[in-house]
């Protein structure tokens, strides 16, 4: 693996930890830093997401060595990554090519389509529907505001008369398209993420960065556990 910067940072609560293949940087969140006392379940949280994104960080190194096996040149790997031609991980990815029929050549060309090859597109939008949860439960926060906002409105109307009648008619029209346009979101929204979530452990960088976070932590917890 081409070592990556280490980043401490301070990052919403739900992040605990980003591998960026453009910078090469593996930051963790420092908010596990600023506790006084961390319990054996956060120390197993930071733990795994350490051994998580670096063995993402060791996918990609592979998939750039894999890219070097089949005789891509600096700029070739860079149109096929995006990444820099002159960055450091490309140029050593070169020093170090992989044979594309080798065991890791082929495990590496399995990365490599997921990250950058013909399965991107599938692991794009799953990530994408993965970041739908907090917006889901938003979305269901307002829905319950405005529902109840309804039920007010409709109880209202009951015994309203004259212009008071159809200025709550107007408002009880607006909540009716609102609560209807969320609900209509939430339909859309939900099986998404539903998908997502099983299609997440699916994806061949999860699947086997998880895997290797797990044995990782436990070798750590327990040395005797890989004997």
């Amino acid at each position: 693996m081409y070592e990556p910067t280490f980043v401490l940072k301070l990052m919403d609560e739900a992040t605990r930890g980003t591998f960026s293949a453009t910078a090469w940087t593996l930051t963790v969140n420092s908010d596990f830093f600023h506790q006084k006392e961390a319990t054996e379940q956060q120390i197993q949280s930071f733990l795994l997401t350490l051994f998580h994104e670096a063995r993402h960080a060791d996918q990609l190194f592979t998939a750039l060595r894999y890219l070097a096996g089949l005789g891509r040149t600096a700029r070739q790997i860079a149109a096929e990554t995006k990444l820099d031609s002159t960055s450091k991980p490309v140029l050593a990815a070169l020093q170090k090519p992989v044979a594309p029929d080798s065991p890791l050549g082929i495990v590496a060309q399995e990365w490599y389509h997921s990250y950058f090859g013909k399965n991107r597109g599938h692991r794009q939008t799953t990530l994408y529907n993965m970041n739908l949860g907090p917006i889901i439960a938003a979305n269901e926060r307002e829905l319950r505001k405005q529902t109840a906002a309804q039920q007010v409105v409709t109880s209202a109307l009951k015994t309203a008369t004259g212009s008071r009648r159809d200025v709550l008619n107007r408002e009880k029209e607006r909540l009716d398209t609102l609560i209807g346009f969320l609900q209509g979101k939430l339909n859309e929204q939900r099986p998404n993420y539903a998908r997502a979530e099983r299609d997440y452990r699916l994806l061949p960088e999860e699947r086997d960065a998880w895997d290797t976070a797990m044995n990782a932590a436990k070798f750590v917890y327990n040395p005797e556990y890989l004997k």
